[in-house]
């Protein structure tokens, strides 16, 4: 645990585990989302399910090896609020768009196919920034 003396190197240590935790907890929220409230009752609600975890190692196995030569030569701090930033306006702009009520629009419902569609770019988007 000497790792963990140098100041900065713990504070990105737990901002990397806070935000770790956020995506685990994002995941498994959408995942019980899609199964209990899109699919109930509907013989592709297993493939629906699916379709997040795709969305979710997709981006990790294609995206992390080229991504990591380059964010391996640029400011880490500056990638790290930039990749967090976005991650937060995504997330922000599904949980807005697959709101029930907007104020001042009022009641606004994308079909089904639009709502998976949306959960499933954010995720995608979203793992690639981590």
């Amino acid at each position: 645990m000497k790792v963990l003396i140098n100041r900065n190197f713990a504070l990105l240590w737990l901002g990397q585990a806070i935000s770790n935790l956020g995506d685990v907890i994002l995941g498994a929220a959408l995942v019980l989302w899609i199964a209990n409230d899109f699919g109930r009752g509907h013989s592709w609600a297993p493939v629906a399910v699916s379709g997040v975890f795709i969305a979710e190692y997709v981006p990790v196995a294609l995206i992390g090896p080229l991504a990591g030569v380059f964010v391996d030569r640029w400011s880490r701090r500056l990638t790290r609020l930039r990749t967090d930033g976005l991650c937060l306006a995504l997330t922000g702009c599904l949980a807005w768009m697959l709101a029930p009520f907007i104020p001042f629009v009022g009641k606004l419902e994308p079909p089904l196919g639009w709502q998976l569609g949306a959960v499933y770019t954010v995720v995608l988007l979203a793992q690639s920034c981590s």
